[in-house]
């Protein structure tokens, strides 16, 4: 028993020796003059010595195009605290240097929608995530991925990257023109299968004839031009004509 003076209204126990987990109790005794007293105990009171856990901040998408009054959205996957439970949790976004808001109260929510931000064009943000439990401990967690901010278009099709890429839309190209005549499916056939072993022996290809000259040629001005492209193709054989396009 630790003695307390007349007019105390608060108990402390500075040199209690708590076990992590551990349920406790306070009692106070309170005596008058003539010796009669009155006892009175608290609630139990659980001992939590470590802060919460929390999962991983997944970002909606790593990669935004905009740069002026931007949303971040991300996911965690989990917050708990066995012991005291999980208070609140809040939210900030830094790039990877700094932060560049302060912690927003998200409460218990598993998803964060950092709004009104203003970014950098070429820069990485990371979505920073600060929970607290009932007896004031703290876990921060940030998110693995960064989001990206591209707001550069694609550049053109250059001439290496089209002779790298071409034949494989070549050979798109061609099936899809040529899938409905009969006479031509064993020509179809021949160039999609040498087609995809290397692209010197489709260069020396000459099945089909003109079909395949021509169509190569239209094939390439499209691929250089970025242009849509459209192939008419007769049929002799069927007597009626046919158009079918690809990008």
């Amino acid at each position: 028993m630790t003695e307390l003076s007349s007019n105390a209204t608060k108990v402390t126990c500075n040199d209690c020796q708590l076990n992590h987990q551990g349920t406790y109790y306070v009692t106070v005794r309170v005596q008058n003059g003539a010796g009669v007293y009155t006892v009175k105990t608290t609630e139990e009171i659980k001992v939590d010595l470590t802060p919460p856990t929390v999962g991983k901040v997944i970002p909606v998408s790593d990669v935004t195009s905009c740069v002026t009054n931007c949303t971040l959205a991300s996911n965690v996957t989990f917050f708990k605290d066995k012991e005291s439970g999980v208070k609140s949790c809040s939210y900030a976004i830094r790039n990877s240097s700094h932060f560049v808001t302060g912690f927003v109260n998200n409460g218990l929510r598993n998803t964060v929608e950092a709004a009104g931000l203003h970014l950098v064009a070429g820069g990485r943000y990371y979505t920073a995530v600060r929970c607290d439990n009932n007896v004031g401990l703290v876990t921060e967690q940030v998110s693995a991925i960064p989001v990206l901010v591209d707001n550069t278009p694609p550049t053109k099709v250059t001439k290496n990257l089209l002779g790298i890429g071409h034949v494989q839309f070549l050979a798109s190209v061609i099936k899809v023109v040529t899938q409905r005549f009969s006479g031509e499916n064993r020509c179809v056939t021949t160039l999609i299968t040498v087609a995809k072993e290397t692209r010197s022996k489709v260069t020396r290809l000459r099945v089909c004839g003109a079909l395949f000259n021509q169509i190569k040629k239209l094939v390439i001005h499209a691929l250089y031009n970025q242009n849509r492209l459209f192939i008419q193709l007769k049929s002799t054989e069927q007597n009626k004509t046919e158009t079918n396009h690809g990008d």
